[in-house]
């Protein structure tokens, strides 16, 4: 029994943060976020679900610039850890930011997961290590419409897969 939780940065829903919606999720929900800038590092351990913007729901691109993880150069936007078929759709992702050795990208960190990226805009992240806008280890990651620009790092500015990686391109 999945449930659809609901998030608005204006409150107007029960969440007006992703990481809380993530935190109370189980196995299979689905997380809809409506537009806003969310500043937020979010972290995704363990879980299956779906998270998407109103792009999913309208097809309407403009919810992608429009709903926006911001990771304020304080974190990597996100870092997913034995992920189970989770589906990231309809965001931009930018200003993530990292200088460890075991948080690689400043965009996405993916390990030991099973991650699908759908229709997202991946820019202006930044790292000192490997990444800038993804890096991924002992992991596969499906690529479904994305655009990955403008990120930076010391080795694979866009994308770099380290140890046992699959990554599909549609």
């Amino acid at each position: 029994f999945s449930t659809t939780r609901i998030v608005d940065i204006n409150g107007s829903t029960s969440f007006t943060s992703i990481q809380v919606a993530i935190d109370q999720s189980a196995w299979g929900d689905t997380i809809i976020v409506y537009p806003g800038i969310y500043h937020e590092n979010l972290i995704l351990n363990d879980k299956q679900l779906y998270l998407r913007s109103l792009f999913y729901v309208s097809n309407d691109s403009s919810y992608i610039d429009n709903t926006v993880i911001n990771g304020s150069q304080s974190g990597p936007c996100f870092n997913i850890m034995n992920g189970h078929n989770l589906t990231i759709e309809g965001f931009k992702i930018t200003n993530g930011y990292s200088d460890y050795i075991d948080l690689e990208s400043g965009g996405i960190n993916i390990m030991a997961s099973n991650v699908q990226l759908r229709f997202n805009k991946i820019t202006k992240n930044k790292t000192k290590t490997s990444g800038g806008g993804i890096f991924i280890k002992n992991a596969n990651l499906d690529l479904i419409g994305n655009s990955i620009y403008e990120n930076t790092a010391l080795n694979g500015g866009g994308i770099l897969g380290n140890s046992n990686v699959n990554i599909y391109f549609s």
